[in-house]
C-alpha cells in the first residue's frame, strides 16, 4: 500500500517499474534531512543545500533508470524526462513529516538589502550586520518554490530604524507579501506618519516597540502612540506590539487598557508576549498578565523561531511549547513567524523547524498556526 502511495504522489516515479522506485531507506533519510537533520550522523543538523542536492540526485537517478528501461521517454537533455523535476520534489515533500504539505506563511520575516544607496542603514549600523540576511531574491525563491505561501515583512528597527522604505517597496511589488511598519510612538507626528504608511499598497499594520532599554512607555501609550492606535483602527489595520522580558508586566498592563479602548482593532503580540518560557510545562511561564491580555479576542499571539530557541536553550522541546500554547489559547489565536534567525539559521531551516514543532498537532491546528491565522490576520489572499 505504501508503494502505491509513492507511485501516486510522485506523479511518475516508479510508475513503470517498481524496482526503480527510490529506496525506502533513502526516503527515510530524506525525511530527516528535510526537517533539518541527518539520520546517518546522530541527528546532526544538515545543510539545506546538501539536503536539496541529495534529493535532486535521487530524482535524477530515477529519471536515468526510467529512460534506460523505457527509451520512448528519452529526450535530448540527459537531465530531462517525461515529468519535470520540480513536480517530483514538490510531491516528495509529503514524506517529510505529518504536515509537510501544509502551506506556511511567515508572519514575521526580516529582510535586508545590499543596495545601501537606495535603502540606507540607520546611523552607526555596520553593514556587516546584514550579511547573510535574506533579501528580495531569496524570498522570491522561497515563494516561487512554494516553501512559503506568503509572508509578512516586519520592519528591522535595529538596522533601518523607522525608515520603512525597503519593506514598503517589497510589499508593493509582490501580492504575496505584506508589510508591518515601525513607527515612533514618542514623536508628535506619529499619527500622520502612520496614516501615510497605511495608505501605501501592501502595508497592513504598524509596529510599536521600546526604542531603547529602560524607555518610558510613551512608545506604547503616549500621545503620539495613541494617534497611531487611532490611525490603525480607522484603517482597519493590525497593531503589532513587542514587549521585552524587562518591561512586559508594565507593558501588558497598559496594553490591556488600550485593548479595551480599541476593542475592534486587531492586535498581534510578538514572541508570545515574552513569558518565562524556561519555566517549562505545563504553563511555560504564562502568567495572569498574559492571560488577561489574551482574554481579548482581538489578540493573536505570535510564536517565533526566537521562542523555539529559548525553549531549546532550556532543554525543552519546541513541539511541547507549541502544543501547550495551542491547548491554552487555541490554534486560531496563534501564528508563526521566523523573526531574528539565530546561530546560523536560515529561512529554510526556520520553516522546517516550525513544521517539526507542529508535527504533534492535528492537521487543522497545524494549518491554523502555520498559515491560516496569519492569512486572515494580515489579509493575505
Amino acid at each position: 500500500m505504501r508503494q502505491q502511495a509513492i507511485d501516486h504522489r510522485t506523479g511518475g516515479i516508479g510508475r513503470h517499474d517498481r524496482q526503480h522506485e527510490i529506496a525506502g531507506s533513502d526516503l527515510g533519510q530524506w525525511r530527516f534531512a528535510k526537517a533539518g537533520f541527518d539520520s546517518t550522523r546522530n541527528a546532526r543538523p544538515a545543510a539545506p543545500f546538501e539536503q536539496h542536492q541529495h534529493l535532486r540526485s535521487l530524482v535524477l537517478q530515477q529519471r536515468a533508470d526510467s529512460r534506460a528501461h523505457h527509451p520512448a521517454t528519452d529526450n535530448a537533455n540527459p537531465h530531462d524526462c517525461s515529468f519535470p523535476l520540480h513536480l517530483c520534489v514538490d510531491n516528495l515533500r509529503c514524506f517529510a513529516h505529518p504536515h509537510a504539505m501544509t502551506s506556511v506563511i511567515d508572519s514575521h520575516l526580516l529582510i535586508a538589502s545590499r543596495d545601501l544607496a537606495r535603502f540606507p542603514l540607520a546611523a552607526g549600523v555596520d553593514p556587516a550586520e546584514i550579511e547573510g540576511s535574506p533579501g528580495r531574491r531569496e524570498i522570491n525563491a522561497l515563494l516561487d518554490g512554494r516553501e512559503l505561501a506568503g509572508a509578512v515583512l516586519v520592519q528591522r528597527g535595529r538596522q533601518y530604524g523607522y525608515d520603512n522604505a525597503l519593506i514598503c517597496a517589497a510589499a508593493a511589488a509582490d501580492p504575496r507579501l505584506r508589510a508591518v511598519c515601525a513607527v515612533d510612538g514618542r514623536s508628535d507626528d506619529c499619527g500622520d506618519v502612520a496614516r501615510d504608511l497605511l495608505a501605501r499598497p501592501g502595508v497592513v499594520g504598524l509596529r510599536l516597540m521600546e526604542p531603547e532599554k529602560g524607555a518610558s512607555l510613551d512608545w506604547l501609550c503616549g500621545p503620539g502612540a495613541r494617534d497611531a492606535w487611532r490611525a490603525a483602527a480607522d484603517a482597519g489595520a493590525v497593531m503589532d506590539v513587542h514587549v521585552f522580558p524587562w518591561n512586559r508586566l508594565a507593558g501588558l498592563e497598559e496594553l490591556e487598557k488600550l485593548l479595551a479602548e480599541y476593542s475592534g482593532l486587531r492586535v498581534v503580540l510578538d514572541n508570545l508576549g515574552n513569558p518565562a518560557l524556561e519555566d517549562g510545562p505545563p504553563d511555560f511561564g504564562v502568567d495572569d498578565a498574559l492571560v488577561r491580555v489574551a482574554g481579548h479576542r482581538q489578540v493573536t499571539l505570535k510564536v517565533s523561531a526566537m521562542s523555539f530557541a529559548r525553549a531549546s536553550k532550556a532543554e525543552l522541546e519546541p513541539a511541547a511549547l507549541l502544543e501547550a500554547m495551542v491547548a491554552r489559547f487555541g490554534a486560531s489565536r496563534l501564528c508563526w513567524g521566523s523573526d531574528v534567525l539565530l546561530g546560523g539559521a536560515t529561512p529554510e531551516s526556520a520553516i522546517a523547524e516550525a513544521r517539526q514543532a507542529a508535527a504533534g498537532l492535528s492537521d487543522k491546528d497545524a494549518a491554523m498556526v502555520l498559515s491560516s491565522t496569519a492569512r486572515a490576520l494580515f489579509d493575505l489572499d
